[in-house]
């Protein structure tokens, strides 16, 4: 999963790749934004579909549940969204985010 913040726009995109046989559900926590959108709009590629929009997906209790579909590419825009905490990082460092099931 990858995850960008456009500060002037105010928008959040998550891109997850899912090159599994099967689907993927994911809960992603959104609590730490100052404010988030209500919608998420998704858009997927697979073998079928090229960055084709699906029905949107509510942001719920600050929580958006997906579920990517099994050798796709699902990227989510999430409009109205600030975060004013600073950076929680190091930007010059390397990190390896790992998936726990």
């Amino acid at each position: 999963m990858l995850a960008a913040m456009d500060n002037t726009a105010n928008k959040l995109v998550c891109v997850v790749t899912n090159d599994g046989s099967s689907d993927a559900t994911y809960t992603i926590d959104l609590s730490q934004f100052d404010s988030i959108g209500s919608v998420a709009t998704p858009y997927r590629t697979s073998q079928n579909e090229n960055l084709t929009q699906l029905t949107d997906i509510a942001v719920t209790n600050n929580h958006l549940e997906i579920t990517t579909k099994a050798n796709s590419v699902t990227t989510y825009v999430i409009d109205n969204a600030t975060y004013t905490q600073g950076l929680t990082f190091e930007r010059d460092s390397y990190y390896k985010i790992v998936n726990k099931k």
